[in-house]
């Protein structure tokens, strides 16, 4: 098994096996039990995994790497959606008023309970990421579709709250 295949498949069995502990895992633990799975799915899956070869010493430094880098990804994701991070609340928001958008009268109080949001809703407009159409706050395709990712791993967690921030 090469570096590549090996720290791709370690990431992905940590990370669901991370996803499915979660809710009996207190915060405290939520990051060392994620690095835990990486290293125990990185070091099983080069122990007993489908081999066609040693492991060389670059195949397992290209597999911890990868493996590593997915699972900080993950972590930075988790942390966003557990804790809804200021991009992740204003783009909640703007999608619970879906298909017709926000009304900026319902944004201006969104605003006056979140203060970061002003800064952010500069940069998700520059960034294309939300458009101003008339008086309503409009979610792109891609914005839209990362928030239901979100939306449907905060549903997995147990997590059924549906008001942002």
């Amino acid at each position: 098994m090469n570096g590549l295949l090996l720290g791709v498949l370690a990431s992905i069995l940590a990370i669901l096996l991370h996803v499915l502990s979660l809710r009996r895992l207190g915060a405290r633990w939520r990051l060392p039990s994620l690095i835990a799975l990486l290293l125990l799915c990185l070091g099983l899956l080069a122990r007993f995994g489908l081999r066609d070869g040693p492991l060389t010493l670059e195949d397992a430094f290209v597999a911890l790497v990868l493996a590593m880098s997915f699972g900080l990804c993950y972590a930075l994701l988790l942390n966003g959606v557990i804790h809804d991070s200021p991009t992740l609340a204003l783009v909640n928001a703007i999608q619970s008023h879906e298909p017709e958008g926000m009304p900026i009268d319902a944004f201006a109080a969104f605003v006056a309970r979140h203060p970061f949001v002003k800064s952010r809703l500069d940069a998700l407009i520059d960034a294309r990421q939300l458009v101003v159409d008339g008086d309503s706050l409009i979610l792109t395709g891609r914005s839209s579709r990362l928030v239901q990712l979100g939306d449907a791993y905060r549903r997995l967690r147990g997590d059924h709250s549906t008001e942002a921030g």
